[in-house]
């Protein structure tokens, strides 16, 4: 396999005594997926910034050797334009300056719908569908700009289960068939486990990265967290699935309170 995207040394800060993103290492090979994993403002989307060339980074290097697209997590746009139109915006590239699309073009983003398998919103407004529908729209739109390299903020954050099930597969289809390097960020360890190769666990300049057999473990969530996280594995018809489980201390106080000494509970009671 052949290295898509290299990191090296990467440095960068909104201001520059408070780095969001501190010696970061770490590399891609074409076809993987990668979860960048972490709580909230610990530099995901930061650092999708810093890999687009969108924010410059302070120091260190970045190298990305193919076409790169991205999905991000909110898109919005003044006019009513239809998905078709939407999806369009990524053929830029093919699109010489002051021309209008050609067949081709139209040709690759249909294309792209019939793969998603949502032809059906095609010539629908964009504005007016909900989250999870946009989501798809966006990833036509960089699967019909031919981007070997695609970026997914949080894909999965408005989904209910059922769609967060149907994103996670189309994650590992666009690599697996698709021959696409995917990355997506998330602050869920069970998304990164069932579509995910490769884990960047990320927590205020500490990182841990690599396969995610290696890297998703119990001690290694619990520390990024904060709170107990727990693997366990389910049966299902004939396999055993697996799934790591957060111990709230919500849960904990209940559970102490059911299980409390019976004279404990006698010397509370009221007469």
């Amino acid at each position: 396999m052949r290295e898509i995207l290299k990191v090296r040394d990467l440095q960068f800060g909104y201001v520059s005594n408070d780095l969001v993103i501190d010696g970061l290492s770490f590399s891609l090979e074409a076809g993987e997926v990668c979860a960048f994993l972490g709580e909230n403002g610990c530099g995901k989307t930061t650092l999708i910034d810093l890999l687009l060339g969108l924010q410059k980074p302070q120091s260190g290097s970045i190298k990305i050797l193919r076409s790169a697209g991205l999905v991000p997590q909110k898109f919005s746009v003044p006019f009513n334009f239809s998905c078709e139109e939407i999806a369009l915006m990524g053929r830029a590239r093919s699109i010489s300056a002051f021309a209008t699309p050609g067949p081709n073009d139209y040709k690759a983003v249909r294309q792209a719908f019939r793969e998603l398998g949502i032809e059906a919103l095609l010539h629908k407004n964009f504005s007016e569908l909900s989250g999870g529908q946009q989501q798809m729209v966006l990833i036509a739109r960089a699967l019909a700009g031919d981007s070997d390299l695609i970026f997914l903020d949080e894909p999965a954050s408005a989904l209910d289960l059922k769609n967060q099930d149907k994103m996670l597969s189309l994650l590992k289809h666009l690599s697996k068939d698709k021959g696409k390097t995917v990355v997506f960020t998330t602050h869920h360890p069970n998304h990164a486990l069932a579509a995910a190769d490769k884990v960047l666990l990320m927590k205020l300049g500490h990182y841990i990265f690599g396969n995610k057999s290696e890297v998703l473990t119990e001690d290694n969530l619990t520390k990024l967290f904060g709170l107990p996280v727990v693997y366990r594995q389910i049966p299902f018809q004939n396999y055993c699935v697996g799934e790591f489980a957060a111990v709230f201390s919500s849960q904990l106080e209940e559970f102490h309170k059911q299980n409390a000494p019976k004279k404990e509970r006698l010397a509370n009671r009221k007469y």
